[in-house]
Formats: structure tokens, sequence, C-alpha cells
């Protein structure tokens, strides 16, 4: 027997002694797989499991507090018009949904477990991806257009009208 088959049997022995009691191992716990039976997993893995709903609610409350008071105050006389504030009102929205998809992600995954459907799950999925792309899209239209406005001074405005802008 070599040494990889002995280490492996060895390590199939110790896990199956192990439960997922944390008092047994400070640094491992055993998790079941539906088709391999037990692996070993670091505890940080649960750590972070514990705290994720949580710091996704903290994330989405502060996130979406920013990116209101970010579009209120965009939406101001002084601040709209400019064609800046009609790409960051539109990424505060994007931001404030990207995150609104993964809190729903997260409360249904922890507290609403009744809600996961197949197209439930596809409308989250798409939301997070189309979401994620549209705000990305807007960072580069916004360095599009800042580019243009330092290259080309002049000749920005009828490059990028409100109305492109808008569209």
């Amino acid at each position: 027997m070599d040494n990889f088959t002995q280490m492996m049997s060895n390590l199939s022995n110790i896990t199956d002694d192990l439960t997922t009691d944390p008092t047994l191992d400070l640094f491992t716990t055993v998790a079941p797989t539906p088709k391999r039976g037990k692996f070993i997993m670091p505890i940080t893995f649960r750590v972070a499991d514990e705290i994720y709903p949580y710091s996704t609610y903290v994330l989405f409350g502060f996130g979406g507090l920013g990116n209101v008071l970010s579009f209120i105050i965009l939406s101001r006389k002084s601040q709209s018009s400019s064609n800046s504030s009609v790409y960051l009102r539109a990424m505060a929205i994007a931001d404030f949904l990207t995150l609104w998809a993964y809190f729903m992600v997260t409360y249904t995954k922890y507290y609403a477990t009744h809600m996961q459907t197949d197209l439930y799950c596809q409308i989250v999925t798409w939301s997070q991806s189309a979401f994620q792309q549209m705000s990305s899209y807007l960072v580069i239209m916004i360095s599009l257009e800042r580019f243009a406005a330092v290259t080309f001074p002049l000749s920005v405005g009828r490059i990028f009208t409100r109305k492109v802008a808008i569209i």
C-alpha cells in the first residue's frame, strides 16, 4: 500500500469518528454530503455561514440608505442638469436593486424557505446578474463621458447629449 492510499484510509477513519460537535476539534468539523458521505469543513466556513445573513442585512441597510440618499441629492434641480447626474442616478437605482436581489437570496435561504421555487430562483439569479451588469455599463458610460470631456472639451455636449444619457 502506497503512502497516499494509507493517508486516505487514515483520513477516512478519522472522519468517521468525528461528529459535527465543534468541541471535538477547534479547527474542523464534519459535514455530510449527499454522494461522498462526510467531508472535513473548516470552522471558518461555519462562522462565515453564521455571519453571512446578518452582514447581508447590514450591507443592504447602509447601502440601500446610501443609494436612496444619493438618488435624492442628485435629483435636485441644481444637480440634475448634468449628464453625469443621470448616469449616477441610474447607478444608484441599479446598485439598490442589486442589493435587493442579494437580500432576497439571503432572506429566502434562511427565513422563507417556502418561497424557493424554480421560477423564483431564476428571477432572482437573473436580477443579480442584470443589475450588476447594468451598474458596470453605467460606470463605463461615466468614464467615457469624462474622458470625452477632458479630451474634447468643446464637443462633448454634442456627443453626449441629455437624450443620449437618458437612453
